[in-house]
């Protein structure tokens, strides 16, 4: 990846990690405004202005919207790059929470705070991003962002066109994904694609440093609920 791509995703990382998007809250609307803006400044863009926007959330009691982009290589096969973009909320950040959407501010709190030698190694090799949202998810932001940056740079090069897709409410009720299948069905046909994968990025956890965890398969989201109702005695 070039050097300026590399500095592109930093910028986009901090830029959206300092833009509060608390899920189930009329805040999504911040970030969402941030990527038509960011997505707008792209050259491929600015020539096909018909290529991006803000889908609607439909019956959304918060006015929110998707977010997509299509760099379209004049091919059926589209490959489709997901995430979502809102995140919980600051309350456990206790005494952090004014400084917990700054990575930087972050890292240096924690210095203090956090006398751990695993910590304290972190903190100094300057490798490791902190605050509110930095790995769920503002990081597979600004890394599919810059992809699709990277890719709409030479529209005649690539075997597939790329669909970028942002959603939100992931952290509550999925209406920003569910919401989306209208859109998905709508810029098939539209633009005649044909969807051969869909890549949702999400943090995982691993004991190897290196290791890197790769699902594939069909991903659902099932929450059980479960109700207890008492009877007056």
């Amino acid at each position: 990846m070039k050097t300026t791509n590399r500095e592109s995703i930093e910028t986009i990382f901090t830029e959206a990690l300092a833009i509060p998007s608390f899920t189930n809250t009329e805040t999504e609307q911040g970030i969402e405004a941030y990527l038509d803006q960011r997505i707008g400044q792209i050259p491929y863009f600015k020539e096909h202005p018909d290529h991006f926007g803000r889908y609607q959330v439909p019956q959304d009691h918060l006015h929110r919207s998707v977010n997509w982009a299509l760099v379209d290589k004049g091919k059926k096969k589209t490959v489709i790059l997901f995430h979502h973009h809102d995140t919980v909320d600051l309350e456990d950040y206790g005494s952090l929470s004014e400084i917990a959407l700054d990575s930087d501010k972050v890292a240096e709190a924690l210095k203090t705070l956090d006398r751990r030698p695993d910590m304290q190694e972190d903190l100094a090799s300057g490798k490791w991003k902190f605050g509110r949202g930095s790995c769920d998810m503002k990081a597979a932001l600004a890394l599919q962002l810059g992809v699709l940056e990277a890719y709409a740079a030479n529209p005649t090069e690539g075997q597939v066109n790329l669909l970028y897709l942002s959603v939100g409410d992931e952290e509550s009720y999925s209406r920003g994904m569910r919401g989306a299948l209208g859109l998905l069905t709508d810029l098939q046909e539209k633009f005649d694609l044909n969807y051969v994968l869909a890549v949702d990025s999400e943090p995982f956890e691993s004991e190897v440093g290196k290791e890197k965890v790769l699902h594939i398969g069909t991903v659902g989201k099932l929450m059980p609920v479960v109700v207890a109702q008492g009877v007056l005695s």
